[in-house]
């Protein structure tokens, strides 16, 4: 299948690789670190994050070497936070191989749901890599070391580098065929309040359904309880519906940032593409793949039959206090 990218422009990767000491470790011993940095259009990613635009170090180039089975279709960690606190303020990217290009979604994990997208050539970006795997002179045995790096946003990882390090060239995550899904938007109606002492507001819940099965309760990460978002909060979210990041459901304790489900969103000319997550763990993705036809179809169907407005947003903007604050703030300025 051809695939047919909305995107404007090709962008270039290339990398840098500086060598440091920094202090030394439990037994004394100095660390060189060999950090490795990104740059994206000649832009070094780090310091150009949109989102928040501090200085971030690169990870050691074990630690790349621990996640290269991640390199094509999965997530990587690529920086942490300047003050060396693993989970600070990670910057991570979430990578899909489609057909000649490499994508990545890069975002910082104090807020998973605003991203920035590039689109590589996939011979260019098989080039920079394998250029870099040749410059560099740790071994995936020195990841030990540095397995700190990941001690927030890749547990599972760090736990494999410390225990066993033939699992990793076992691990590694097969890219997505393009097998579409079928999905589907269903309401329910019920009565909800946001505190105990809060009066009942009537509830119009959307809900996800993926081949026939209710996403918001089957997601397999965690296979968790959740409830859908009011209409209104769809409503709210739609200029996000086909490039962006949209909040699906809150946790079932109704503690907002709990366990939110959310989604990135991509989309091509022949089809739609999902990466669903829990935002406590944006790193562990499910992508799915809709016909742009049926999946505009489904979002049509829905929203024909909303009994909320877009005004009716304030009353359950507090679903947005976690994972969507930026949104939220919007919708109570209006």
């Amino acid at each position: 299948m051809e695939i047919k990218i909305l995107v404007s422009e090709i962008s270039i990767i290339t990398f840098s690789i500086t060598k440091d000491k920094i202090e030394p470790d439990d037994q004394g011993n100095e660390q060189n670190w060999e950090q490795i940095r990104f740059l994206i259009d000649g832009k070094d990613i780090l310091n150009e994050f949109r989102i928040d635009k501090q200085f971030h170090y690169g990870i050691d180039t074990s630690i790349f070497l621990a996640q290269e089975n991640e390199l094509y279709y999965g997530n990587i960690l690529l920086g942490i936070c300047s003050c060396r606190t693993a989970g600070d303020s990670d910057i991570m990217v979430n990578i899909h191989s489609l057909d000649g290009i490499i994508i990545w979604d890069i975002f910082n994990t104090i807020d998973p749901s605003e991203f920035d997208s590039f689109t590589f050539e996939k011979d260019q970006y098989e080039i920079t890599i394998n250029d870099l795997k040749n410059k560099i002179t740790h071994t995936i045995i020195d990841a030990k070391k540095w397995s700190w790096m990941l001690d927030f946003s890749k547990t599972d990882l760090e736990v494999i580098i410390d225990e066993n390090f033939d699992i990793i060239k076992k691990n590694r995550r097969k890219n997505k065929n393009i097998k579409y899904s079928s999905i589907i938007f269903q309401i329910g109606y019920g009565e909800m309040n946001q505190f105990l002492n809060d009066p009942l507001e009537e509830w119009e819940e959307v809900s996800p359904f993926i081949n026939k099965k209710d996403i918001l309760n089957t997601f397999k990460n965690d296979k968790q309880m959740r409830y859908g978002i009011d209409s209104s909060l769809f409503i709210a979210q739609e200029d996000y519906l086909f490039f962006g990041n949209i909040l699906l459901g809150i946790c079932g304790c109704r503690d907002v940032g709990c366990s939110d489900l959310l989604v990135n969103i991509h989309s091509f000319k022949e089809f739609v593409m999902w990466d669903i997550y829990v935002s406590w763990n944006p790193s562990k993705f499910e992508t799915y793949f809709f016909s742009r036809n049926e999946y505009e179809i489904a979002i049509n169907n829905i929203e024909s039959i909303f009994k909320h407005k877009i005004n009716d947003a304030k009353k359950w903007a507090w679903m947005f206090s976690s994972s969507k604050l930026r949104l939220k703030n919007k919708i109570l300025q209006k």
